[in-house]
C-alpha cells in the first residue's frame, strides 16, 4: 500500500539537487576536482531516487534493484570522493588502478546485501579477497606502506562485522569506512 510516508524522502531530495545546482553554478573554472565532486553528488542524487523508489511496494526484483543502485552509487560516490582527494595531476592511472580493484569487492559486497544474500560466510570471503587483492595491488603499484596500514584498519572492521553475521551493520560500516576515509584524504590535501 502507498503511504504518504513514501514520499517524506521528496522534499530532501530536492533540497540536495537545489544545492547541488547551486554549488555547480558556483564553481570557478574547469578544474578536474570540481567535476567529480560533481559526478560523486549526482551519484548521491541518484541514491536518492532509487531509495524513494525501493521505499515503494513493488515486486521484490524491483525492490531488490532499486536497493542495489542506491547502495553501490553511494559506494561509487565515495570513490570518487577519494579520487578527487588523491588524484595527481599527470599521472592518473595508477590511482584509478588501485582504487577500482579497491573498490570491486565493497560493490559485491552490498549488491549481495542489497539482493539479501544471507550467508556471513560469503562476505567475509568477498572481503578476505577484496583485502588480499587491495593489499597486492598497493605492493605492485609501489605505494607507501601507510596505504597497507590503512588498508587493514579499513578491511579489518567490515570483515568482522559481517562475519558475526551483522548484515546490515556491515554494510553500513562499510560506507561509514569508505567515507571517512574520503574525509581524512581530503583532510591532509
Amino acid at each position: 500500500m502507498w503511504t504518504l510516508s513514501h514520499y517524506l524522502d521528496v522534499p530532501e531530495l530536492l533540497v540536495f539537487l537545489l544545492l547541488a545546482g547551486v554549488l555547480q553554478s558556483l564553481r570557478r573554472g574547469e578544474d578536474q576536482k570540481s567535476r567529480l565532486w560533481m559526478v560523486a553528488i549526482g551519484l548521491i542524487a541518484l541514491e536518492g531516487i532509487a531509495r524513494i523508489v525501493y521505499l515503494v511496494p513493488l515486486s521484490n526484483q524491483a525492490h531488490r534493484l532499486s536497493h542495489v543502485v542506491a547502495l553501490d552509487a553511494y559506494v561509487i560516490a565515495a570513490f570518487v570522493f577519494l579520487y578527487a582527494a588523491i588524484c595527481p595531476v599527470k599521472d592518473l592511472r595508477r590511482p584509478v588502478a588501485l582504487l577500482t580493484i579497491c573498490a570491486l569487492p565493497p560493490l559485491a559486497m552490498l549488491a549481495m546485501y542489497a539482493e539479501w544474500v544471507t550467508s556471513p560466510l560469503a562476505f567475509v570471503s568477498v572481503g578476505v579477497s577484496g583485502f588480499v587483492l587491495s593489499l597486492a595491488a598497493v605492493v605492485t603499484l609501489r605505494y607507501p606502506f601507510i596505504w597497507s596500514a590503512a588498508l587493514t584498519l579499513a578491511w579489518a572492521p567490515i570483515i568482522l562485522i559481517f562475519g558475526i553475521g551483522e548484515l546490515r551493520a556491515g554494510a553500513y560500516t562499510t560506507l561509514a569506512i569508505l567515507f571517512a576515509f574520503a574525509g581524512i584524504a581530503f583532510a591532509r590535501v
